[in-house]
């Protein structure tokens, strides 16, 4: 192996890492930020300081043995790139975005802004030029794995289980305020959140990673069989996380992948080993329908009981809509601008004399863009995320597609559903950005041709 080939195998390898830890930061536009030391002291979290000092030392390792990679292999280099029309609504929002953080009434938010977009434009392009398509899918595969793991320990102890250090929500005891349960004939059960920072969170990860390992297995059953352990973990800590947007977003997915591969071509079905495998598939459904029916059921709302558990979150998710568009009815070509949404409401509030105890972001991406932003944002960021659907789409129409290129797409869709009921896909949070980028520039590689 040529020196060339080993310096890019560092740097693909060091960007894998900066991925997968880079997944757990929730750093966005409300995060408290000391601008002196802007890079070792982004305080949301204490636990940030030595992560985010460790991100940046695996990113440059990439970044440098990356560039010194293709300084020594002229072969490799790329002078000319072909723009993607996907690129187009990103610059568009995150110009936008910039436009409207004018005037800048804190530091900390604009350069985590401006943060957030050169994360994403700088993980586009290395997937881009650098990352082909065997590389994400085993970083989505890995993530799948470490998760679905953690989350399962989680669930059957119904608690924490000590690994802070990678991450870790501490103090998961179902019986204290503020974490995540299902309330069921009033026994509080533990969600699991993996080594996230929410069920919501694990959930949304673990059903863009069992589509995209599902489409890699599906056209390579024999060569990525290790690929079966992600499916199963991602699939179990997409259940465990009891994420109803996940689980909608997982199904739509799937539905997707089966429809534009024509997977019932590609299976066997008179190889012994896949009957075995749907005969498993329905007992475990069975067993899971048994055991945690009650837990579904109301998660599901098919309980004549919800709980009032149950009841206060969905009034508070409708009370924040009602917000959101009132805030979009009053400003709908500029918004309030970026990373206003917050304020704005506090302002209304003293305005119109109402007293409320805490506003919450609205757990919509594009009604949240719309309020910030415009209506211009909301189109933008559905047109990022619907292209790579429509085009797989039109592909699927005249004939089956890879089932690779399948999976991808399917995880914009469930990145749509998602979007429509919660945000963390919220585009200026780093993990968000993070996400998006990687998402992003493998899905224009694949529909380039280019990937190895």
């Amino acid at each position: 192996m040529k020196l060339s080939e080993h310096l890019q195998t560092i740097s693909r390898i060091s960007f894998l890492l900066f991925f997968i830890v880079g997944l757990q930061l929730r750093i966005s536009l409300g995060s408290r930020l000391i601008v002196t030391y802007p890079i070792l002291t982004i305080s949301f979290r204490e636990k940030y300081y030595l992560i985010v000092a460790l991100l940046i030392i695996i990113l440059l390792i990439s970044v440098l043995t990356a560039a010194a990679g293709w300084m020594f292999d002229i072969s490799s280099r790329r002078w000319f790139w072909k723009p993607h029309i996907i690129i187009i609504p990103i610059f568009a929002l995150n110009l936008l975005a910039l436009i409207r953080s004018w005037p800048v009434l804190s530091l900390s938010a604009i350069v985590i802004l401006v943060g957030c977009i050169a994360l994403f434009w700088g993980t586009y392009f290395y997937c881009l030029l650098n990352w082909p398509e065997e590389w994400a899918i085993n970083a989505f595969a890995v993530v799948a794995s470490i998760n679905g793991i953690v989350a399962v320990i989680q669930f059957l102890l119904q608690r924490s289980i000590g690994l802070s250090f990678l991450g870790e929500v501490t103090s998961l005891d179902p019986k204290m305020s503020g974490v995540s349960v299902i309330d069921a004939a009033g026994d509080r059960w533990l969600r699991s959140y993996g080594l996230l920072s929410h069920p919501n969170i694990l959930g949304g990860i673990m059903s863009i990673s069992l589509l995209i390992c599902m489409g890699a297995l599906m056209e390579e059953p024999g060569r990525k069989r290790w690929l079966w352990i992600a499916v199963a973990a991602a699939s179990l800590g997409l259940f465990l996380s009891f994420s109803r947007a996940a689980w909608i977003g997982a199904v739509l997915g799937l539905l997707y992948l089966a429809f534009t591969a024509r997977v019932w071509r590609i299976i066997c079905w008179h190889d012994k080993r896949i009957r075995w495998v749907l005969v498993a598939a329905l007992l475990v459904l069975v067993f899971i329908g048994l055991i945690f029916g009650e837990l579904i059921e109301m998660r599901l709302w098919l309980s004549d009981s919800v709980s009032i558990l149950e009841m206060n979150s969905i009034n508070e998710r409708l009370r924040d809509l009602g917000q959101a568009w009132m805030l979009i009815r009053n400003q709908p070509l500029i918004g309030v601008g970026t990373g206003n949404y917050i304020q704005a409401l506090e302002t209304w509030s003293q305005k119109s004399g109402l007293d409320y105890i805490a506003f919450q972001k609205v757990h919509n991406v594009p009604l949240l863009l719309a309020a910030e932003l415009g209506l211009a944002g909301a189109v933008l960021w559905l047109w990022m995320i619907i292209l790579p659907v429509y085009q797989l789409t039109k592909s699927a129409y005249k004939k089956p597609v890879r089932p690779t290129r399948a999976g991808l797409s399917a995880a914009f869709l469930t990145l749509f559903v998602v979007g429509m009921l919660d945000l963390y896909l919220y585009p200026f949070i780093f993990s968000s950005a993070l996400l998006m980028g990687v998402l992003c520039g493998i899905w224009t590689h694949n529909e380039a041709g280019e990937l190895k």
